[in-house]
């Protein structure tokens, strides 16, 4: 006699380790399959991350990151359900009823009552050790019990071709910075210099955009992530950023002898590897391909090691004063950088930025200048960008005066002919939107709308659902202007829905749309 697990619509089987659902069988590797086992042996109860491990990982020392990516797995397993219930500072709970049947004793069930009594979550057990902490599980039973066999078959076949998901990609790669565990000061350069190797090594396309180390820092900090790359980090960056891939890597070895770990994260799934060069371009390079496989994009290996920008002391403080919104210290250190190697892009960049947010255009407009003809010089990519922040100085500029010269609109041209140049999606839509503030101080209201308009179907190609909210809500404060009530309201209505769904809580305190990163 076979033992079987039933659990919802699924059927576990222990022996093979394989998974029984509407006639397709899936296996599922070993360590996963040993945690399901610990799940459905203790079905509706809290188990902490501590028992997961030293349950399943008893052989090994393991990682919390090792089991938030198992956990990761086994959700996939159960497309449509949500099986695997986090609780906070509490561990996790399989939500499911568990039956133990015996495989020559089963008999076919009313699929309509299998489905009701199994599926609908009852009573979380939690251990006596914490009485205090039961809870009770009330997901949507309406929905799950409303699910057609249609709408089933069409998540099936999106699981099993899983595989061929990536084939239609679109939103933004974000590149995190590369986790440094190779001793010594020469690789004090390698956080931000590989991260941003690797950025530059992939071409923007039609439907994938680039995330720059500005808005990847901007991203961390509005989703409130730290260094820890754990699962709920992860998924919160997906909902903030509006990421089609995240990229978190760990630096290791030493020198000609480089290994760099790569976790690639997409929304319900998660491929990882290690690669292995004698050089760091060398395992950038690897890795870049590796990424261009699952997006489509061209690969610029021509691209000169970043090395040469970040190895500098002086360069590391001040990205991390920048990254902590001191901008007045960051600019002292890149000036000071800039006295010593004035053809640093990177250095002119910041320091640009920095002015540029402290309100001292002058200088903002003379780094950037000098950062656009390096960029030319050296055919370097982010001509686009750095011309878009061109532009913005000037707006901020003749803002104060409140005019607003042709000198800007040549400006914004030229930062539009790159953006259509490279294909970057992203500054295109900052373009947009800046074209919007400048009709809108013209009292251009048409044009304003049009160009915000614009602005919400390039954030629409990169899946920023920060830009989409913000456009949103810009457009319903420029229909109201123009007496349009109806749209006034439908506009603020979507930006709301967006803004709740996406934690966005923040752009409210905006009374009107900023231009930021």
């Amino acid at each position: 006699m076979k033992p079987l697990y039933k659990t919802g619509r699924w059927t576990v089987d222990p022996i093979n380790m394989s998974l029984l659902c509407d006639g397709q069988k899936q296996e599922i590797r070993p360590k996963t399959f040993c945690l399901l086992m610990v799940f459905l042996k203790n079905p509706q109860t809290i188990l902490s991350k501590q028992t997961l491990l030293d349950s399943v990982w008893d052989d090994i020392v393991a990682s919390d990151q090792v089991l938030f990516q198992t956990i990761r797995e086994l959700r996939n397993l159960f497309p449509n359900a949500d099986v695997i219930k986090t609780v906070p500072r509490k561990g996790y709970c399989w939500t499911l009823s568990v039956k133990e049947v015996v495989e020559n004793q089963s008999q076919p069930e009313n699929p309509e009552t299998s489905t009701k009594a199994e599926l609908e979550p009852t009573e979380m057990k939690v251990p006596d050790e914490a009485p205090h902490l039961r809870v009770y599980n009330k997901t949507k039973t309406v929905l799950l019990f409303t699910l057609t066999a249609v709408v089933f078959v069409m998540f099936t076949f999106h699981y099993l071709h899983n595989s061929k998901a990536t084939d239609r990609l679109a939103g933004t790669v974000m590149v995190l910075p590369v986790k440094n565990n190779v001793i010594g000061n020469d690789h004090d350069w390698v956080p931000y210099g590989m991260m941003t190797q690797l950025t530059n090594s992939l071409v923007p396309s039609n439907q994938i955009a680039v995330a720059d180390l500005n808005y990847t820092l901007s991203s961390l900090k509005l989703a409130s992530v730290n260094s820890e790359t754990n699962e709920d980090n992860i998924g919160r960056l997906f909902t903030v950023s509006g990421a089609a891939i995240v990229v978190d890597t760990e630096l290791s070895g030493s020198i000609e002898d480089y290994r760099l770990a790569y976790n690639l994260h997409f929304e319900n799934d998660v491929k990882r590897g290690v690669l292995f060069d004698r050089t760091t371009s060398g395992v950038v390079h690897e890795l870049a391909d590796i990424i261009a496989k699952y997006t489509r994009q061209d690969v610029n290996h021509s691209i000169r090691n970043s090395r040469q920008d970040f190895n500098n002391e002086l360069l590391a403080r001040a990205l991390e004063y920048f990254e902590s919104e001191q901008y007045g210290v960051a600019a002292e250190l890149l000036s000071s950088l800039l006295m010593l190697q004035p053809d640093n892009a990177l250095a002119q960049r910041l320091y640009a930025e920095s002015m540029l947010l402290l309100g001292k255009f002058d200088e903002a407009e003379h780094a950037l200048d000098t950062a656009i003809k390096l960029a030319r010089t050296d055919n370097r990519p982010g001509l686009a960008r750095l011309s878009f922040f061109r532009a913005l100085t000037n707006f901020n500029k003749q803002l104060g005066k409140k005019q607003f010269d042709a000198d800007l609109d040549q400006l914004v041209e030229r930062a539009e002919h790159f953006a259509r140049e490279e294909n970057d999606w992203l500054y295109k839509a900052y373009l947009a939107e800046l074209k919007s503030a400048i009709a809108t101080n013209r009292q251009q209201l048409d044009a304003a709308i049009e160009n915000a308009k614009q602005a919400q179907d390039y954030f629409d190609v990169v899946r920023c659902p920060i830009g989409r909210s913000r456009t949103l809500l810009s457009l319903a404060e420029l229909y109201h202007q123009t007496g349009d009530e109806e749209a006034s309201l439908k506009h603020n209505e979507l930006a709301n829905e967006l803004i709740d769904r996406n934690q966005l809580n923040f752009l409210y305190k905006a009374k009107k749309p900023q231009i930021t990163q």
